[in-house]
């Protein structure tokens, strides 16, 4: 369901019966808002800390005007919204009230409000009860707003199985975030899902891979404005992997352009004005213990995301990671993976989390191709999407001609992509827990501990059931 339109006007005053009024919050607030928040413990922490990671606590008057200054960003971009509930001479924040997008089927925004413990139970707070669905009923340009309850912890409340990260069919989409370096595979990845109603895209981070980060988000964005979703947030991540330079990329195998020199119109949405790592670590903690997390590129920006959060492992207890080579040689060296061995260093970080990882690496994604049949289909589609990752493929079919011999692709990403999602099944797998080598020769090598090992965690794909490949080109075809 859509957010806002794009020709809407947020309200910049709103005044209560109270003689106090609302105004979206700035930066310049932090001596107003530092104390509000400091001032207001336990009950604060207790809706909202838990789920966010949020220390008001021991915030300083740094971290507050960090987080003043994001809230500015995302208003002015519309991504979301905090309005500061001000008496009228602005001597003191009051409370807060937050309109954020949904990313449930059925419900296109979440509002939330607080006050300062000192008018909780007071005729100011009743009367903003009051106030705050009336406003939006008669302001904002919502269908299905749905009124977060404040008696119960936020995390409790995100828990609650009618708003659980439940499998397709049981309530709505799985929120889900993709990290990608966006090249041809990544872009046939990025069209399955956003033709899959068993997930929500709900935000993209770019890194170095295929292509350099900054070209991978226009990329992304140009293909989500083809798509006609051009309301999913793209941030520009990592552009070089940890304790290295970024070396050019793969152009004789995505192109120069990393989409086969296709030249696709570029979206007229800005890119997330957060980094990579941390429009991963805020939508983890919009999502607490729900979000689905692919990666398809380097782990350069989940690394990140692990090290500026950590308990990132809790939020997003699931990761799908296309990378590695456990049972096979590698396609950048005998022994690694192009994802994994473009930054060995964070691959290990990620694989030595504490979360569950579904490992979809050369093992099994060259067992599968998608051939010329296949690709004249997407090519000849009505759909402008799927046309246009007709056109890619033919600069990824004639490198793997070259290397090959054969005029058909293996399929990385959109397997990983599929097997995230659940429109592949895995029919067999090795339980096991991988760790990376990060020196010498075998530099990127993903090695796997005794099969069915005691609380091994990782999932490593050795093949797959049925047709994954003519599935994943139905559904786009299909959008």
């Amino acid at each position: 369901m859509a957010w806002l339109p794009d020709d809407f006007v947020h309200p910049e005053r709103v005044d209560l019966p109270t003689g106090h009024h609302l105004r979206p919050i700035r930066a310049s607030d932090v001596d107003l808002d530092l104390p509000a928040v400091l001032g207001s413990q336990p009950r604060l922490f207790s809706i909202y800390g838990p789920a966010w990671g949020w220390p008001p606590a021991t915030m300083t008057r740094e971290q507050d005007e960090e987080d003043l200054r994001h809230h500015e960003e995302e208003i002015a971009a519309h991504l979301s919204f905090n309005y500061a509930l001000f008496d009228e001479g602005e001597t003191a924040l009051l409370g807060c009230v937050y309109l954020d997008p949904s990313r449930k089927a059925a419900v296109d925004a979440e509002i939330s409000w607080w006050v300062v413990d000192a008018l909780v139970g007071t005729d100011v707070e009743a009367a903003l009860d009051e106030f705050v669905p009336a406003w939006v009923a008669r302001d904002w340009p919502f269908r299905a707003p749905v009124f977060v309850p404040r008696d119960i912890p936020w995390a409790d409340w995100a828990a609650q199985p009618d708003r659980a990260a439940e499998p397709a069919g049981v309530d709505g989409p799985v929120p889900l975030f993709l990290d990608c370096d966006t090249g041809i595979d990544d872009s046939v990845a990025i069209a399955y899902l956003l033709a899959s109603p068993e997930v929500e895209l709900v935000g993209v981070s770019t890194v170095s891979g295929n292509t350099d980060a900054r070209q991978a988000a226009r990329n992304t964005l140009a293909l989500l404005a083809l798509a006609g979703r051009p309301d999913v947030p793209v941030a520009v991540g990592a552009e070089h992997p940890q304790g290295g330079r970024f070396d050019g990329g793969a152009p004789q195998v995505h192109g120069r352009n990393g989409i086969g020199e296709v030249q696709l119109t570029d979206s007229t949405a800005p890119v997330h004005p957060a980094t990579g790592p941390e429009l991963l670590v805020d939508q983890a903690r919009r999502h607490p213990g729900r979000l689905h997390l692919l990666a398809i590129g380097p782990l350069t920006n989940v690394a990140a995301a692990l090290r500026a959060e950590p308990e990132l492992a809790r939020l997003v207890p699931r990761i799908t990671i296309m990378g590695g080579a456990v049972t096979v040689g590698g396609n950048i060296t005998p022994y690694a993976e192009a994802n994994i061995g473009n930054d060995a260093a964070a691959a290990a970080e990620v694989f030595a989390a504490d979360w569950d990882i579904t490992v979809v690496g050369l093992d099994v994604t060259m067992t599968q191709h998608l051939e010329e049949e296949t690709r004249q289909r997407l090519l000849t589609a009505d759909r402008p999407v799927a046309a246009a990752l007709g056109r890619m493929l033919e600069c990824y079919f004639g490198f793997y001609r070259e290397t090959t011999g054969t005029w058909r692709t293996p399929v990385h990403d959109p397997l990983a992509a599929a097997l995230a999602v659940g429109g592949a099944d895995a029919d067999r797998v090795l339980t096991t827990q991988v760790t990376v080598v990060t020196e010498g020769e075998e530099r990127g090598r993903t090695v796997a501990a005794t099969d069915g090992e005691p609380g091994a965690r990782h999932t490593v794909v050795l093949s797959v059931a049925g047709d994954p490949v003519g599935h994943i080109v139905d559904r786009i075809l299909a959008g």
